[in-house]
């Protein structure tokens, strides 16, 4: 989000980019754009999200601006309801298939209910933009809305192939649903070290697993990083993991920032061989995908790109190959053309 409002607002458009107060948002990070960010009393479940979605209503209601752009079905109610109040531009921002979510499909009643929201209300947004042609497909079969290609990618940077240190690392939100448990087998397997660098839903479920499989030593759960030292980690790690369970489209049909971010430091990582993870690595080969998530496949290909260096030098090399075409500089000008479009007159 902070890329796409600094690209927007660098191409001359006004951005005021609504979340809600978070205790890991760096107040003095160097947004480009306004933010404003809602205090919450609760913090999770039903009451939040009924809260959340009544302050972003009067939020939106009384704020300046020509066009609203909802972030994914959560914040898609009040971004519908103002705009159509004031007669303004609607857009949506579809990161994932937010009804495929671990948190939701494993809780019936709440499935159902985001279910009905999602088949009133996303038919609605007749502009948008998602991160991959799977979810664009998706979206296009179910409701018949086509929306945009805009994926996640990283902003360019060099990679100079620096000293790497022996670890693992896995970046990114701790949330259900992303393989740790044959993680943590697999690192107490090799004996080798595993750095975690998030937080999310899971976080504390993943210190029980690790201290159930006696892996202490073999882990270090950094918490959230700020962006700068997370890209000077992810340069330092020896191979990273882009790890997912087919639990639902979401998880199936997903493409994680992470996947990309590896690549960009000139980190070979080992991810899952899901249809959007492959159709990228047949043009670009930089990453081992395994065919299922499981232990052993997990094992034997880290074991593979670790003490191959042949294997290793190659995969950095496609990194590097890869870096000069699948870069956010290059992905921004969609972004900037479908705003050209949505609103020709740009603000102020």
């Amino acid at each position: 989000m902070i890329k796409i409002g600094n690209s927007l607002k660098n191409s001359d458009f006004e951005v005021i980019m609504i979340g809600r107060q978070n205790n890991h948002f760096n107040k003095n990070y160097p947004f480009a754009f306004k933010t404003i960010h809602l205090p919450m009393l609760t913090k999770r479940g039903k009451l939040f999200y009924a809260e959340f979605t009544i302050r972003l209503f009067f939020k939106l209601l009384f704020t300046p601006t020509d066009a609203i752009c909802a972030v994914d079905l959560d914040t898609a109610i009040p971004s519908y309801l103002v705009a159509k109040i004031r007669g303004k531009k609607l857009a949506m921002d579809a990161h994932e298939l937010f009804t495929e979510l671990h948190e939701v499909v494993s809780r019936p009643r709440i499935h159902w209910i985001w279910l009905k929201i999602e088949k009133l209300i996303l038919p609605k947004f007749t502009h948008g933009y998602t991160v991959n042609d799977y979810l664009r497909h998706t979206f296009k079969t179910k409701y018949n809305i086509d929306f945009h290609i805009v994926r996640n990618l990283p902003l360019r940077q060099n990679i100079n192939h620096e000293q790497k240190e022996d670890f693992v690392l896995c970046q990114g939100a701790v949330n259900f649903g992303r393989g740790w448990d044959i993680l943590v087998q697999a690192i107490k397997q090799m004996n080798i070290k595993c750095v975690v660098a998030g937080d999310g839903n899971y976080f504390n479920k993943l210190i029980e697993l690790i201290d159930y499989h006696n892996a202490k030593d073999n882990f270090k759960l950094t918490g959230m990083l700020e962006p700068e030292e997370l890209k000077t980690l992810t340069r330092k790690a020896k191979i990273g993991v882009t790890l997912f369970e087919n639990t639902g489209l979401n998880q199936f049909q997903s493409l994680s920032n992470r996947f990309f971010d590896y690549m960009m430091a000139g980190t070979p990582q080992v991810c899952v061989g899901y249809p959007c993870y492959l159709e990228i690595l047949n043009k670009f080969p930089f990453a081992e995908p395994i065919k299922e998530l499981s232990v052993h496949e997990l094992v034997t290909a880290l074991n593979k790109v670790m003490n191959d260096d042949v294997k290793y030098q190659d995969l950095q090399e496609a990194c590097k190959i890869a870096s000069e075409v699948l870069n956010w500089e290059n992905e921004s000008q969609i972004l900037i053309e479908f705003w050209n479009q949505i609103l020709p007159q740009k603000l102020g």
